[in-house]
Order: C-alpha cells, then sequence, then structure tokens
C-alpha cells in the first residue's frame, strides 16, 4: 500500500488522534511537575594516591611514575570492591534507613580519569544521600587502612568532595515524550482499525472492484448537473444503487435535481421493502391523492395513464414499492421508463432485484469512503453487467 493512502487515513482521524496525544502530553507534564517525587542524587569524588618513600630518592633506578601507577591501579582495584555483595551488607549494617533498598544497582562507581574515582547514587530524601555518602567514605577509608596494614602500602584517598542536587525528570520533556509516544502508537491504531474493518477507504479501491467504467465517475454525490447530462445521453434510465445512505436519500436528491435541470418529466421509481405501496407527484401529492394498490389491479398501461394524469402538476413523480416486499415487475418498469423522459429506479442495497432483473441501464453507484463496505461493490460487480458511473458521497 502506498504512503500517500495510508496518510489519507490518518488524515481523516488527525484531529482526535491530536487531541488524545496532547492530552497525554498534559498529563505527563502535570505529574512530572506536581505529583512526580523528588530524588536526590549524590556524587562522590576522590582521588587515590600514595606515599613516596624518601629513601628510594637517591636510588638511580628510582622512578618517580611507578608511585602514579600503583596508584592508579589501586583505583581499579577499588573499584573491584564494590563487585563484592559484602560492601553493601556492610553499608547497610552502618545505614539502617537503607535496609531495604537495592544498593548493588543504586551505586555506580566509575573511574573518571587516572588516580581520580566518582561514585554516584541517587535516593527519595536528602538526608538517607547524606548518611550514605558518609557511610562510603568512612567505609573506603576504613578499607584502605587495612590493606595498609596488611601489605605495608602506604595508599591514601584524598580529596574528597561530595556534591548533592535535586534529580527530577524535566517536565517538558516527559510531555514531549509522552505525545510523541501515544501519537505514534494511535496512529498505527487507526490505520490497523480501519484496515481491517473492510470498508472502502480509498476511491482507487471502488474504481477497482467495479472495472474500469466506460462512462467515469463523478466526484461528489452534489455534483448531479453532470448526472442529469449523463442520464439524457444515455436514453434517460438510471439504476442508482446507493451502498450507504437509508431510505433512497442519494436516489431522491438526485431525480429532483435531475427533473429541475432537464425541466422534464422524470418518475424516482422505488422498489425496497418496507415502504408503502403508491404513486405520488412528489411536490403536490397531499392535494392530488395518492393512488395505491396499482401492483394488484393497474396494468402497465392503466399505470401510465394514471402518471401522466399527475405529471401536469409536478414534473416529478415517485412510483413506490410495496410494504410486503414485492417489486414492480419489468413490464411496470419499462412502461413507466419509456413514458418519461428521465427514470430513477433507486436500489439502497445491493440484494435489491433490480440489480438482477435489469440490464442495459446506466447504474450509478453511490460509494462513501469510510462507510461503503468492500463486500458490497464486490456482489454488485458480480451480479451486474450494465454500464456504471461512481459518485463518492462527503
Amino acid at each position: 500500500m502506498e504512503l500517500i493512502y495510508l496518510l489519507q487515513i490518518l488524515q481523516r482521524h488527525i484531529i482526535k488522534v491530536l487531541l488524545i496525544s496532547l492530552l497525554a502530553g498534559a498529563g505527563a507534564f502535570g505529574y512530572v511537575k506536581y505529583l512526580m517525587p523528588v530524588e536526590y542524587k549524590n556524587t562522590i569524588v576522590f582521588s587515590t594516591t600514595t606515599k613516596v618513600d624518601p629513601t628510594r630518592l637517591i636510588d638511580a633506578n628510582y622512578d618517580p611514575l611507578s608511585y602514579f601507577e600503583s596508584a592508579d591501579r589501586f583505583a581499579e582495584a577499588i573499584i573491584g570492591w564494590f563487585r563484592n555483595p559484602s560492601v553493601f551488607t556492610d553499608l547497610r549494617d552502618r545505614v539502617p534507613a537503607a535496609k531495604d533498598l537495592p544498593l548493588d544497582s543504586m551505586i555506580k562507581v566509575r573511574k573518571q580519569e587516572k588516580q581520580n574515582l566518582n561514585i554516584l547514587f541517587t535516593a527519595s530524601s536528602k538526608s538517607l544521600v547524606e548518611d550514605l555518602g558518609t557511610a562510603l567514605q568512612n567505609y573506603l577509608k576504613e578499607r584502605v587502612a587495612k590493606v595498609n596494614e596488611a601489605s605495608n602500602s602506604s595508599y591514601d584517598l584524598v580529596d574528597f568532595q561530595s556534591t548533592i542536587e535535586e534529580s527530577k525528570t524535566s517536565s517538558v520533556l516527559a510531555a514531549g515524550v509522552a505525545f510523541t509516544a501515544v501519537f505514534i502508537l494511535l496512529c498505527l491504531l487507526v490505520i490497523l482499525i480501519d484496515l481491517l474493518r473492510g470498508v472502502v477507504l480509498f476511491p482507487h479501491q471502488a474504481e477497482q472492484i467495479l472495472g474500469n467504467t466506460s462512462l467515469g465517475k463523478l466526484s461528489h454525490i452534489h455534483d448531479l448537473r453532470a448526472l442529469a447530462a449523463l442520464l439524457a445521453k444515455e436514453g434517460g434510465t438510471a439504476l442508482i444503487v446507493d451502498t450507504h445512505a437509508p431510505k433512497e436519500a442519494s436516489a431522491l436528491a438526485i431525480a429532483k435535481e435531475a427533473s429541475s435541470l432537464l425541466a422534464q418529466k422524470t418518475v424516482l421509481i422505488e422498489g425496497n421493502a418496507g415502504s408503502t405501496g403508491l404513486l405520488e407527484a412528489s411536490g403536490v401529492g397531499s392535494r392530488l391523492g395518492k393512488v395505491k394498490g396499482f401492483f394488484d389491479n393497474l396494468s402497465a398501461e392503466e399505470l401510465v395513464k394514471v402518471a401522466m394524469q399527475l405529471h401536469p402538476e409536478d414534473p416529478l413523480l415517485r412510483f413506490i414499492g410495496s410494504g410486503q416486499g414485492r417489486i414492480p415487475s419489468t413490464t411496470h418498469i419499462q412502461a413507466l421508463s419509456d413514458a418519461h423522459d428521465v427514470a430513477i429506479l433507486s436500489a439502497s442495497l445491493p440484494e435489491s432485484p433490480y440489480v438482477y432483473l435489469l440490464e442495459g441501464v446506466l447504474m450509478v453507484v453511490v460509494v462513501k469512503v469510510g462507510v461503503t463496505k468492500l463486500a458490497t461493490l464486490r456482489h454488485i460487480a458480480q451480479v451486474s453487467t450494465t454500464d456504471r458511473v461512481l459518485i463518492f458521497a462527503s
């Protein structure tokens, strides 16, 4: 699927996606700024050194750099101490408030440069951070003293500096991350949902399913002047198959516009179940009355005669099917079509018998992107071989 079509899906939902994403960003901003607890970070920096033996200063083989290298290797050894769980056990004994804390993952020891180390850790209270910092310094000094005593060395830790500062996530950064994450997730979600709905998402889908139409397509449901010209060109008979609007709304609108534009006698034939069997002039039906029951007792010729009596008052005549689901016979349809300048047959569902009974008339398929089901169009393509023209409803 081309990127342009995915962007068209997003365009239909972009306002909702943006609103939800903005709400998520605002929520993250408010939580971090006003509700998220403040943490405190302690950074301890110090250096390792070793004392120079004065008696070796007059030694011809004396290398002053060896003392710096020894101190640097000792710094590496200190980092290794923190790989031993006993260090954290000792710290918990020194600071009871840290008894349940995962000190092995909290405390990070890194070598900054030769002989220089820094220790970083974060805790929920400033007092706890201070106590842990003091305990660490005391532990390191005691441990160094034991090493010196055991190995007759002269290592030392100097230049201890402890910096405590608040550690809190930026509320603006949190809002940006939340907005971006929710926006991307919703974009993927709406694309997936639309693809799984089985409806027409792009105009080219309807065109591909119904095939190349010899009469082209109309871009909009209200572009009825072009449709009126098509009706005149094709002999004045068209079958309107509305795949999305109930109660033949599109067919009635097209019929009214066609009768007005052409100033000719127009008949709209509706044969779907659920309507009342009657024949009426759309504008003055209440004054002239309605002729009912024509399926049972009127021949095609008699039906045309009654229709012509109604026309002087109104160019548009509606011929409505019966509530029992019966439809006008092809004889009645043909007679009415021949007697009128424009005949429009309405079928709001592709299962309408019109689709099966009629051939050789122009089929106008009204499609609404995002509503019309792909299965409906496939059904129309299977049961009908007439010329088709597409109208995409707004």
